[in-house]
């Protein structure tokens, strides 16, 4: 859980927010048995009834509070990160709620084309406004004339595909690098060594230029 979905949430909250410089966190195994899977057989996404128990050797939840670096966008502020592979109801969850002094956000990749806006303390508009995206949003024009035709899962394949391409080629530089991906690792190792511990784990900053800070 934590090398594996903990890992893309922790490289997303460095990209939006910024570096992380503080780690505590726990993991949980809810079923210590599972049906064991063919080799070469089903996905991920499947699930085995019955046949063979086989013990199961990595954590199936794991939480993190962490604390963002001075240089970050928040510099100081705290957040709480969830993985689960065992919550019942969420099919693809992936949500981020960001809350402020003055105004929040939240979206869930399972409405991926929208996300809810607050902004202002006071006011006949107090409280969350729908934002639908369209063609000021990244990529969105080279796939849609307008609002209202969202994109899906394959379109951001092609958009990952080509901002690596170009990446390889040189022509685009505000992509992630490789620093961004030890810094995710980092974070993990971080949490790993907190869940074992029960201690806060302090990070010091990775050697070269992450996007979150470029």
């Amino acid at each position: 859980m934590l090398g594996d979905l903990m890992g893309h949430l922790v490289d997303l909250m460095q990209y939006i927010v910024g570096p992380i410089s503080d780690v505590s966190a726990l993991t949980s195994t809810v079923h210590t048995q599972r049906p064991i899977q063919q080799m070469g057989k089903g996905t991920h996404f499947d699930v085995i009834e019955g046949g063979e128990l086989g013990d199961v050797e990595n954590e199936d939840y794991a939480a993190m509070l962490v604390r963002f670096a001075g240089n970050a966008v928040a510099a100081g502020a705290v957040g709480t990160l969830e993985a689960s592979r065992v919550a019942v109801g969420p099919r693809a969850s992936y949500n981020i709620e960001i809350y402020g002094t003055e105004g929040s956000l939240k979206w869930d990749f399972e409405r991926m084309n929208e996300f809810d806006v607050a902004i202002g303390r006071s006011g006949e508009l107090l409280g969350y406004q729908r934002v639908m995206t369209g063609l000021t949003f990244g990529d969105f024009d080279h796939f849609h004339p307008g609002p209202g035709m969202g994109l899906g899962f394959d379109d951001l394949k092609v958009i990952e595909a080509r901002k690596f391409l170009e990446s390889y080629v040189g022509r685009n530089h505000v992509n992630s690098n490789i620093h961004d991906a030890v810094a995710a690792a980092q974070v993990i190792d971080a949490a790993e060594r907190s869940a074992d511990s029960g201690k806060w784990i302090h990070l010091e900053p990775v050697a070269g230029v992450t996007a979150a800070i470029r």
